[in-house]
């Protein structure tokens, strides 16, 4: 952080001196500092809390913590799901041309030795207390690997398709889900046993001391799309089921680590522009919050004592990083320097914002200022629509990394507007079903509210110059924003949709359009009609840039011809990139390079 502040000072220095509103010497983010980000995934810490495993790239790093300054290492290529078997040995799968495998590392005698093989996937790794078998799932069969006599063998469990497995302390039990039922599967004789907890269970785990059988369960909301996951625990001891309904209001992400002492589980919940670490009494139903704000902290990894932990942090300002810190008191110390590089880069400050909506409610956004911002100015704006429409924007470091690349816009003058309307996540369940048969009105309303507040309020954009764009479910919204105003001078839209009916007819979930709609088109023709801005174009007059995966399951390509078709007849300024071979979300670097370059190009062209 030295480093950042001495940078920082000198550019202030020198623009104090020629009066310049953007420093001399510093450099601004540019699309191909936009692709190298790394973003660390898999976080591992061993039971010892002496040694962090990670991915980076594809491939597997490790770092030495009892080492000062610690020691980072890449040791093997392109591999997924690593965690630790002990702690000197961790486990791994590794792609072949006929499969999968399923590997042990030595870290003393760095060298690797293939387990088991398997010509369909392989997931749901899990290793038991005692270190001698390993449970794996294959197309939704159990198979257990013993590690004394390297026999692998799948279990019987009938018609039964296994979506999840966790070990019970003895080694002798697994926890198993199939559909929204629990079971207890006992190797020995491989039978199943139904858990009865009247209620759906998901992701059943085990307590380390057996006294629980914790999972998550949905609040029985009819439209499955909008149901709020609640924790929930059963005692196995008396058999009584406990339900913490007031988890359902929280956005619950990942469930993480057992507490044996307090009887507690840590786990994840997203909250607005953050992600934060909770930790809930499965006793006494009591929860606390580990961490708060609005910074983003994922990936969360305890030592076996719970003394130590492994995590990724980040926010607006700060690239993701590996952090170690002692627990449950956080004094975070940074393990990686995978984005360094980006730490001394002249940024567009962030800010959190609130605002009132026609209703009276309280609605949330994070805006970007331009690099160089000088208050009192008026600048151009970029309103970027989030997805989902259940989502939502979070302080992220140069958000946008594969299409509207956020503070490579700052730095060319652009206040960047990312708001969180109603049926975003993080705000809960009534926010969030807020848009059940309301799609593009009420979070129509709160979005152009908060222009208004922008413009009007905060008197910090230029309304003759602002700009819409939105991916997926946010292409969607801006494609209702341009049919029903034309203050906005230029949009894009990527794999976006604007016709419901035929959407139903193609896309790979129709159920979600039934959950939101309540109804099917054939049943009930003009609610989907009546929110498919595909009808309105005749009014659009702002220019638009169509960006869509041409194999695209999600939200087929077909879309984008229609809404092409639609504004080439109004001769409205319309562009169409197809990217081949691409799904719904982007995948090839030279497509993501693409689609940025275009969308600053078009923007720059129109504002």
């Amino acid at each position: 952080m030295r480093s950042r502040s001495i940078n920082v000072f000198v550019c202030g220095l020198f623009c104090i001196l020629f009066g310049l509103a953007t420093p001399l010497f510093c450099r601004t983010m540019t699309i191909e500092d936009v692709l190298a980000i790394e973003r660390l995934r898999y976080v591992m810490m061993s039971p010892d809390g002496q040694h962090i495993v990670y991915l980076k790239s594809g491939d597997l790093w490790v770092s030495d913590l009892s080492q000062e300054p610690v020691s980072s290492r890449k040791i093997i290529e392109d591999v997924s799901d690593p965690q630790w078997l002990d702690n000197v040995h961790i486990l791994y799968l590794k792609k072949l041309s006929s499969g999968v495998s399923l590997c042990r590392y030595s870290l003393p005698k760095k060298t690797s030795q293939v387990l088991a093989k398997s010509a369909e996937a392989i997931t749901h790794v899990r290793c038991s207390k005692a270190k001698n078998h390993i449970a794996v799932l294959i197309a939704h069969q159990v198979w257990v690997l013993d590690l004394k006599t390297d026999r692998f063998s799948k279990i019987n469990t009938g018609t039964f398709n296994i979506s999840s497995i966790d070990w019970a302390p003895d080694g002798e039990r697994l926890v198993v889900s199939s559909g929204e039922k629990g079971y207890v599967l006992t190797l020995k004789t491989q039978h199943l046993s139904s858990l009865d907890v009247s209620a759906s269970m998901q992701s059943p785990k085990w307590s380390s001391d057996g006294k629980w059988i914790y999972f998550l369960t949905t609040d029985g909301f009819k439209q499955s799309w909008l149901a709020s996951s609640e924790l929930a625990a059963l005692e196995v001891k008396t058999g009584v089921v406990k339900r913490f309904k007031e988890t359902g209001e929280q956005q619950l992400s990942v469930l993480y680590k057992y507490d044996e002492k307090s009887e507690s589980i840590y786990y994840l919940v997203e909250e607005g522009f953050g992600y934060n670490l909770h930790r809930l009494s499965l006793r006494t139903g009591e929860r606390f919050s580990v961490t708060r704000g609005s910074r983003i902290w994922t990936e969360f990894s305890f030592s076996e004592d719970l003394s130590k932990v492994a995590f990724i942090l980040e926010d607006a300002k700060t690239p993701p990083e590996l952090y170690v810190s002692s627990f449950p008191e956080l004094s975070p110390q940074k393990v990686s320097t995978s984005n360094d590089r980006l730490v001394t880069l002249d940024l567009g400050e962030s800010e959190l914002i609130s605002w009132t909506n026609s209703e009276g409610g309280r609605i949330e956004g994070q805006i970007i200022k331009p690099v160089g911002y000088q208050q009192g100015k008026r600048y151009p704006m970029i309103m970027w629509l989030h997805g989902g429409p259940a989502s939502c924007f979070s302080s992220r470091f140069a958000n946008g990394t594969w299409h509207y690349p956020t503070q490579v816009l700052a730095a060319q003058g652009y206040v960047i507007f990312m708001p969180n309307p109603r049926g975003s996540t993080g705000y809960g369940t009534a926010f969030r079903r807020a848009l059940m048969k309301r799609w593009g009105e009420v979070d129509y309303d709160d979005v152009m509210s908060g222009v208004s507040y922008l413009v009007n309020e905060k008197k910090l954009v230029d309304p003759d110059r602002m700009g819409v764009a939105g991916w997926s479910y946010g292409g969607y919204l801006a494609s209702v924003v341009v049919s029903k105003t034309t203050q906005f001078k230029a949009a894009s839209i990527g794999a976006g949709f604007s016709e419901l009916m035929s959407l139903y007819a193609t896309i790979d979930i129709p159920d979600w359009l039934e959950d939101y709609f309540v109804a099917r088109p054939y049943e009930s023709p003009d609610i989907f009609m009546k929110h498919s801005p595909i009808y309105a174009m005749t009014s659009v007059k702002t220019p638009v840039l169509i960006q869509h995966g041409e194999n695209d399951a999600r939200v087929p390509f077909t879309q984008a011809k229609l809404l092409y078709r639609a504004l080439s007849h109004k001769k409205v300024p319309v562009r169409l990139e197809g990217f081949s071979e691409e799904e719904h979300v982007l995948k090839k670097t030279e497509n993501k390079r693409k689609s940025m370059h275009s969308n600053v190009e078009w923007f720059n062209a129109y504002l």
